[in-house]
Order: C-alpha cells, then structure tokens, then sequence
C-alpha cells in the first residue's frame, strides 16, 4: 500500500507550551495555525498553508502518550479506504484520541481527514488529507461521516441522482453476480466488498437478474418491461459497476449475458468504469469472455479492478472478510474502481457534462 506523497507533519513535546509557541512563532517566523489548551497543543504551518506543520505538546499530553509522531501527507481517495487496508494488514486504526475507528476523523479547523496507527515500536504514525472544504474549527473533530453528512444537508454540497460526485462525496458501486445459486461464491465475494467497503464508497447489490425476461428488442418498441427498467435504472444511477460471474461451459451464465444484452442499445454502460472480478482459478474463459462483452458495449473496463480473486467455491461471508489477503485485494478494487469514477467525473467537467450515453 503506496499511499505517502510526503511528510507533512512532525511533533514536538515542550517543557512550556506557551514558551515554546512564542519562540516558534516569533524567533522561528512560524504561523501559528492553531491551539488546542485543554491538550497542551499548538500547531504551526510551515510554508504554505495545509502543505507541512509542526505540532507541539506539553510534557505528557502528545497523542496516547507518545512522543514521537509523524504524519504522511495523502490523498483523500487513499486516506478514505485506509481504515479497512490497515485492518487487512494486521494493523488497528484509530481515531484522533486512540479509539478503535472504521473511518478517518476529520479535523475541522484544518479541515483534513486523518487516521492514525501504531508502528510496532507504539511511535504513532498518521496519513492526513487536506480537505479544499472551508474551515470550521467550530465543529472541532469528527468522524467522516458526520463530516460528510453535514455537507450533503449543505445547498452547496447537495448531490442529486445522476450528479458527478466530488472527491469528498460518497461514489455508488453497483455489484452484479452472474449466479442465481443461493449459496454462491460469486455472490459470496460480492456481499464481502460490500461489507469492507471503506468511507467514501457505497457498495449497492443488484440481485434481480432472475426476474428480467429473455432479451426481445421489440418490448423495447413501446415500453421496456418493468424488470427491465429497474436493472437500467441502478446502472445509470451507480458511478461504476463491478461484476463477478461463475464459468458454465466455458461462458459467463445465461442470466448475465441476457441482462448485458438488455443494456446493449440503451447505452447505460457506455463510458462507465467496470470492474470484473473472477471468484475462481479455473474460470479463465468466462472472465475473458465477460471482458470482451463489455468492452465491445463500450463500458470502461478497470484492469486494476479486474482481478482473479481466489474465492475457489467459499461461500461463507464472515470468513471471506477475515480472510487478510481477500480483504485486501477487495479494498483494492472498490478504491480503485472509486478513482476511477472520480476521474471520469472530473474529465467529463472538463471536456462538457455527458450524461451515461456520451450525450450531452
């Protein structure tokens, strides 16, 4: 996990914080950025604003305890699924004050995202995210979520269905199984991405396939079947798609391949990043042949979010969760498929709004 850009933050701890923040401030030429009197602490920018800071702490009052604490500047979509890659690698994240925590805290007079972790001597180590929202040390530090609920109950901040998200906003992952088996690893592999999705990603399960008619453009004539429009539907209003299929006689399952079908002329895929994740070793021929199915609709595959995933036939939830390295691999394909949404996003602004069609 590549994630650091730079240092941007170093501590001190200090006899006298009031002594030492006037020398910092006025010997040293610092910005002092903030105070925080019931912790003994001070923080300084260094240069430009929200690049590096210096924090100070009175004796016994830096973070758990700790004097030695380092921050690594980067970016929001790496600190926001962060939580759950640290807890894939053994290692427990926490919150500004020590607590166990499934999501970065926001600091709000900054405004950055941090989360926080112990190397294996206990020296706290920090990956911070400046935020390009407004200050508002007034709401002092919360979870992320609360951070970024705050700001969608905003005008400013409100997104609609359809609307590009923002690097601060929640992107949509449509999951699609091409099992109908009850106990299906396929499925299986795609209920734990929804359970490890970090913040910054919402993980919505599409599991009606079952219910779509056989693929016949002439229902389309007057008005595509009910089942139909559903299935459209949460494809236009997902920000990227990610899909796990197992191999029947060398192909993707009947009941995927009608559903594609039924989006072929109505262009929902067009343009949007998909993922295809094979559940199985063996089910090479499928996952090729899934590729070359959307790719040829349009559909913007991911490689870095098409990966064999060795599920090989578990269908226990729980223990695919558990499971470090799986949960690894599947925090790795919904942050990247997440950038690539954003990414997408930001190249339609710049080039005129599209709509799922390529449409202005």
């Amino acid at each position: 996990m590549t994630i650091v850009h730079s240092l941007f933050e170093a501590h001190l701890t200090v006899s006298n914080l009031n002594t030492s923040i006037a020398f910092y401030r006025d010997v040293v030429g610092l910005e002092l950025a903030h105070t925080v009197p019931d912790r003994q602490a001070a923080f300084f920018w260094i240069g430009q604003r929200g690049r590096t800071m210096l924090g100070l702490w009175g004796t016994g009052h830096a973070p758990h305890r700790c004097s030695l604490h380092i921050a690594f500047a980067a970016s929001l979509d790496d600190v926001l699924p962060a939580a759950a890659a640290l807890r894939a690698a053994g290692v427990t994240p926490l919150d500004f004050n020590g607590r166990e925590t499934d999501e970065p805290v926001v600091l709000g007079w900054m405004p950055a995202a941090c989360i926080y972790f112990h190397d294996p001597d206990g020296h706290l180590l920090e990956y911070v995210a400046m935020l390009q929202d407004p200050p508002a040390a007034d709401r002092g530090i919360v979870p992320w979520t609360a951070w970024r609920t705050d700001r969608q109950h905003d005008p400013r901040h409100q997104r609609t269905i359809g609307e590009p998200p923002d690097r601060a906003q929640v992107v949509r992952i449509l999951t699609i199984s091409g099992s109908l088996r009850a106990a299906s690893s396929n499925t299986a592999l795609l209920e734990a991405a929804q359970r490890l999705a970090p913040a910054g990603i919402e993980v919505l399960h599409f599991d009606r396939l079952a219910t779509l008619p056989p693929f016949n453009p002439d229902l389309d004539i007057v008005a595509p079947p009910a089942a139909v429009e559903a299935f459209r539907a949460a494809l236009r209003d997902c920000d990227a798609v990610l899909i796990s299929s197992p191999e029947y006689a060398h192909g993707v399952s009947g009941v995927l391949k009608n559903a594609l079908d039924w989006v072929v002329g109505s262009g929902e895929l067009i343009d949007k990043p998909v993922g295809l994740v094979n559940a199985s070793t063996r089910a090479a021929h499928a996952w090729s042949a899934l590729v070359e199915t959307v790719s040829v609709m349009s559909a913007r595959v991911v490689s870095g979010a098409s990966l064999t995933v060795p599920v090989n036939g578990r269908t226990d939830v729980n223990a695919l969760v558990k499971d470090t390295t799986l949960a690894t691999a599947i925090v790795s394909i919904l942050g990247t498929l997440r950038t690539a949404a954003l990414d997408r996003h930001s190249a339609g602004d710049a080039h005129g709004a599209t709509d799922d069609r390529g449409e202005p």
